[in-house]
């Protein structure tokens, strides 16, 4: 015979009427035990030691196998208010022995569990501070029980700690982030809040954010109330409770009580910031006295920017899925770089993976409105698609001069202004004294095998098509395994260059693997894939109005193979012609006879037929 138990309460009366099976006593007092998972880790908030807690008014709802939706509200007795282990008053429902009984906090009314064992909950979009702690009923908790009255609660979510210091007062912070794509190929911008799922049936289950639902957000504020005031010499922390998993970056914006409003960046590079179930995330510290990135006002369309800090709120923007397509990014003061840290606007993917997959790119107007961005350095690991703007796709970029840059550190697709577009427009955009370095000290295969589709304007252009004009590259020292360019790193759809000129252009070709194995091992000997203008072109480019000045190509690779000119080079213009080229109207002729020099030097002094004069 079967027995059966009204848990924690006294008999319904019309199933006791209707039942004749035999009943478990109930627990005294109605009251249910909810303890804490090890090493410490549930509830609405924080002591002191930095232990998990219950807190007053705190109340949890409970469920059984035999009823998925009864959702029993239990509330906290407030003689255990900041205990760890909690006893809670509440009403009844009927369980069977054998059965499982589910509980969650925090309650909600229109709770269920579905027959695949799965439970509805929520991250707030909206989160208040308090001292030392995540905000009461924002941590959601679950436990799975074969008691009736005992519960061993489990977070399903992680925790970030932010911590300030300075002389101001805190009103509000908003967390955004982006998340890896599931391919691995950039990131895309992340859900923080909002509805998902709790799987009952996972040994440590973890809280889903669901789509489906409609009201994930992609952000997470801290309501301050009336502020908070810092200290210049102790840290404050703020804690919000965050969905688990792998973020990069993660933007922290602090609005203090004089209205100013600074936003930082963490994990902007090669790095994810790893926010686990069940664990604290500690952000290092932010000092608000550092130079922050400064938030920009959207007017009719137009993000003005006035410093190095507005330019980087503005790729990280970028970084976090706004495309800014059908807007416009105008400089309004020239920007100077010096000491400063320099964040790339977009994320380049793999070419020849789905282009359709978000990689926020940026897709706007970059107006340079005639000013400078000067004295910038990139050194980012593993980076594909590096410039001013990292990767572009339908971009405009106009009237903007870039001096004095310095790109190092290993990755492929990299030039002075855009890294790697998806079709694109550059007009009256010049650089000058441009040094790319992308060496790999740590590639058994070569330091510079991947390090290819380098240009000092453009790296690499694919797509859609793209229009180069009144552009120019005064001073570009590249070094790389190939396809490199004075002015383009290497063409993959139809484009046109017009009144464009590049001068003193130093090119080396330094990888030797690359040299002993030919372009991807199928041609011997190696070649020369690099030009003065064009490095690599695979579609129809029309040159028109164009001048070279003085060039040289340089031999580095320090093997006993010399890299040699092939029939499908037409120097000085395209390094690799596979495509079709024309220069003023003039076909551009291929097959130029072999350099046999001690080391391989190709330039202005190198005799050489085009077809075009120089």
């Amino acid at each position: 015979m079967k027995k059966y138990a009204w848990m924690l309460a006294a008999l319904l009366a019309g199933g006791c009427a209707q039942n004749e099976e035999e009943y478990l006593a109930a627990p005294d007092g109605n009251r249910i035990t909810a303890s804490l998972e090890a090493p410490a880790a549930t509830r609405s908030g924080m002591n002191a030691e930095g232990k998990f807690v219950w807190k007053k008014g705190d109340a949890v709802g409970v469920m059984s196998s035999a009823q998925l939706d009864a959702n029993i509200c239990y509330q906290l007795d407030p003689a255990y208010t900041d205990s760890e282990q909690g006893s809670f008053i509440g009403g009844t429902t009927q369980v069977r022995e054998g059965d499982r009984y589910y509980a969650y906090y925090p309650y909600a009314v229109n709770a269920r569990i579905t027959q695949e064992r799965k439970l509805r909950m929520t991250v707030p979009a909206v989160q208040t501070y308090e001292t030392a702690s995540f905000p009461t009923m924002a941590n959601p908790t679950v436990s799975v029980s074969d008691a009736p009255d005992t519960y061993a609660f489990t977070n399903t979510c992680g925790y970030l700690r932010i911590m300030l210091r300075g002389e101001a007062t805190v009103t509000e912070i908003v967390l955004r982030a982006g998340k890896l794509h599931p391919d691995g190929i950039g990131p895309q911008q992340a859900y923080l809040s909002g509805s998902g799922d709790v799987d009952l049936t996972q040994s440590s289950p973890i809280l889903v954010l669901n789509e489906a639902y409609g009201d994930n957000s992609r952000e997470i504020k801290i309501n301050c109330g009336n502020g908070v005031a810092l200290s210049p010499e102790t840290d404050t922390p703020f804690i919000a409770v965050v969905p688990a998993g792998s973020y990069r970056p993660i933007t922290v914006e602090i609005r203090l009580s004089t209205g100013e409003l600074y936003s930082y960046v963490r994990s902007g590079d090669a790095n994810a910031i790893e926010v686990r179930r069940n664990a604290i995330t500690t952000f290092e510290k932010i000092d608000i006295t550092e130079t922050p990135l400064t938030a920009v006002e959207e007017v009719e369309g137009v993000y003005t920017v006035r410093t190095p800090a507005e330019w980087n709120w503005i790729a990280v923007q970028v970084d976090l899925g706004e495309t800014f397509e059908g807007k416009t990014v105008r400089l309004a003061d020239d920007l100077d770089f010096t000491g400063l840290k320099f964040i790339p606007m977009g994320c380049a993917a793999d070419y020849m993976t789905d282009m359709s997959a978000n990689t926020n790119a940026f897709a706007g107007t970059l107006d340079g409105n005639r000013r400078t961005i000067s004295n910038v350095r990139i050194d980012r690991t593993n980076g594909r698609g590096r410039g001013i703007v990292g990767q572009g796709k339908g971009l405009h970029v106009k009237d903007l001069t870039v001096e004095h840059m310095t790109i190092v550190g290993p990755g492929k697709w990299t030039a002075g202004i855009v890294g790697y577009a998806n079709g694109a427009t550059l007009e009256n955009c010049h650089v000058k004294n441009i040094s790319i370095d992308p060496a790999d000290p740590d590639n058994s295969s070569g330091e510079y095998y991947l390090a290819y589709r380098i240009g000092g304007l453009v790296g690499l252009i694919s797509g859609a098509e793209a229009t180069i004009t009144s552009c120019s590259v005064e001073g570009a020292d590249i070094k790389g395994a190939s396809i490199m360019g004075g002015l383009i790193g290497s063409f993959q759809s139809n484009a046109q260059i017009e009144k464009c000129s590049v001068d003193r252009i130093t090119i080396h070709h330094t990888d030797k693997r690359f040299a002993e194995a030919g372009h991807y091992g199928s041609f011997d000997p190696p070649y020369y894939d690099s030009a003065a203008l064009v490095g690599e072109n695979t579609a129809t480019l029309t040159v028109r109005n164009t001048t070279i000045g003085q060039w040289e190509i340089y031999d580095e690779t320090e093997s006993d193979c010399r890299l040699q000119q092939q029939t499908f080079t037409a120097l000085p213009y395209v390094g690799e012609l596979s495509g079709s080229a024309s220069v003023d109207g003039q076909a551009l002729t291929k097959g130029i006879p072999t350099v046999t020099t001690e080391r391989s030097i190709l330039g202005n002094d190198t005799q050489i037929s085009t077809g075009a004069s120089l």
